[in-house]
Order: C-alpha cells, then structure tokens, then sequence
C-alpha cells in the first residue's frame, strides 16, 4: 500500500511532468485504484518510468504496470516473498499481524487462492506446483486493471439503451 504522502509527492511529479493541475477527486479516484496494488517503492519507480515515457497524461493502469513490471515476473517474486516472509519469521503461526498487514490486496488474493499461508508454509513437493499455479494466476487476475461501475451505476449496455429508448420517444415520427 502507498503512504498518503509518498502518493501525493508522486502525483506531483506527474502534474509537473505534464501540466496538469491534480484536483482532489482525481488524486481519490487514483489512490483508491492504485495504492492497494502498490509499495512505496513501486510508486516510485512507477512515477519515474511514466515521466520518462509517456508524452500525456497516464491512466492508472498505465501507472500499475509501469510499477508492477511483468505480472508474471511480480506474481513469482510475490510468492517467493510471502515463503520467505514465512521461513523468516518460524512459519505461519509466527507471522505477527504487522507482517501480514503489509502483504498487498494482490498478495492476499494469491495467498487464498493457494489455500492460506498454512496451506503455503507445510507444502510438500508434490504439491508445490498447484499451490504455485493457484497463488499466480490469483496475484496476476488481481493487479490486471478491470474497469469498474460506481454503485448504483447500470451497466454500459443498459444505460446505452435506456437514453436510446429516450430519445426515440421524442421523435416526431415512428416506424
């Protein structure tokens, strides 16, 4: 997750980089979709990929995957942390709240599919490979962008439709 301030030293950057002024409900609406999926240090590396890359300004998902990297990559390095975060600290039943608290929202998704950190911490060789499977292919579904509708929003399709339907009523003719 990204500190308030480290996320608001980053939208600066960017604001600077392409001249535009970051007002509050954009800096909400990036934080909320962004922090959950990074560290501060993917934050920053994020920041200064974009400025060095792009030429406008960069949607969310243009700024995760600069952060991110391969998912695949980050899912196998993810994994490797968490087995390693496990063996530092005695196992699962040591694992202090304040170290499981900083795993991210893409991490956890991976560590359920796999079956929790118990399942994780006591595999055996033979079944290594599921849990391996289950842990990517959930880090990976979680940190790929998906677009999302506010609450109480119709679905594109839906609302398409209904203005449609309006103003086909207002014509002055009809089929």
């Amino acid at each position: 997750m990204i500190s308030p301030t480290q996320f608001a030293q980053g939208m600066a950057l960017l604001g600077g980089t392409f001249g535009r002024e970051v007002d509050g409900p954009v800096s909400k609406l990036y934080y909320e979709a962004i922090s959950p999926l990074l560290t501060d240090e993917q934050w920053q590396m994020a920041v200064r990929k974009v400025c060095a890359s792009e030429t406008f300004w960069p949607p969310c998902a243009i700024l995760i995957r600069a952060g991110l990297g391969d998912p695949k990559e980050q899912s196998a390095a993810q994994l490797e942390m968490v087995v390693d975060t496990l063996k530092n600290h005695g196992g699962f039943r040591y694992l202090s709240p304040q170290i499981s608290a900083g795993f991210s929202t893409a991490t956890w998704a991976g560590i359920s599919a796999a079956g929790g950190l118990m399942k994780i911490s006591t595999a055996t060789d033979q079944n290594w490979p599921i849990i391996q499977k289950r842990f990517r292919e959930a880090y990976e579904n979680a940190i790929a962008p998906q677009p999302m509708l506010e609450d109480g929003e119709d679905e594109p399709q839906e609302e398409t439709r209904r203005i449609v339907a309006q103003v086909t009523e207002r014509l002055p003719y009809r089929d």
